[in-house]
């Protein structure tokens, strides 16, 4: 028998079923059936909702040798939240190359590889899609309210406590200066050197390169805008910045 432990992020305190409580049940159940022998326990932090999981492959090449029978988890979307591993999970059921998968509700079995696992792994599958879906519909409520989604650019800052994008002080002066020495038609090479002689430095102190300045210019959270990409139809768009 192999048990397999997985959560999708190294954040324990955003993931109900954490590694440590999957731990904790499996000792539990091996503690109440000393007939089962675990071979290995393979434990990974990586979402299910892919293919091409490096540990979850292992795991089945290990019943594709028939090396193992049996699968412990503690339940069936810790194993699989996508169609592909779905199948594949259904397909060694039916061909009693598994012939147990043990988790903390139930036990699957061949007479089970069907119907009811299909099921039960279409409401894992349709819970990351509806999962995406609300994750979207609050990032463009947001955007559409004018907050930006993403690290604060040079010379402003994240605020932590208030989630909002705080100017820094210290060298944020320097802005309307690059802006002015552009409306006056200096070259980038020139406006770097004019902006070095005013004493603006990297963080190690250094001069600011062309590009940056290039990047400060071309970017429209200077003048309160800001853009986003949405990927699902490839479309960028302007927002104004609150």
């Amino acid at each position: 028998i192999v048990a397999y432990l997985r959560k999708s992020t190294d954040e324990a305190d955003k993931q109900q079923q954490s590694i440590w409580t999957q731990m904790v049940w499996l000792e539990e159940y091996l503690e109440n059936h000393p007939e089962f022998e675990i071979v290995e326990t393979i434990i990974e932090k990586e979402s299910a909702k892919a293919r091409w999981r490096k540990w979850f492959e292992k795991m089945m090449n290990y019943v594709e040798e028939k090396w193992v029978k049996y699968i412990i988890s503690m339940y069936i979307d810790r194993l699989s939240r996508n169609p592909y591993d779905n199948g594949w999970i259904q397909w060694l059921l039916q061909e009693w190359k598994i012939e147990k998968i043990i988790t903390s509700t139930r036990i699957y079995t061949i007479e089970e590889s069907g119907l009811l696992f299909s099921v039960e792994s279409w409401f894992a599958n349709e819970y990351i899609l509806k999962l995406k879906k609300w994750v979207k519909d609050w990032l463009k409520s947001k955007i559409d309210s004018g907050w930006y989604y993403s690290q604060a650019p040079l010379w402003y800052k994240n605020n932590i406590l208030t989630k909002s994008i705080d100017i820094d002080e210290e060298r944020a002066f320097y802005i309307p200066q690059i802006f002015d020495l552009r409306i006056k038609w200096y070259t980038i090479s020139v406006i770097t050197e004019e902006m070095y002689k005013r004493w603006l430095r990297s963080k190690k102190w250094l001069k600011v390169s062309k590009a940056t300045i290039e990047r400060i210019l071309k970017n429209p959270f200077y003048y309160w805008y800001f853009v986003y990409n949405w990927a699902l139809f490839n479309k960028w768009e302007l927002y104004k910045g609150n």
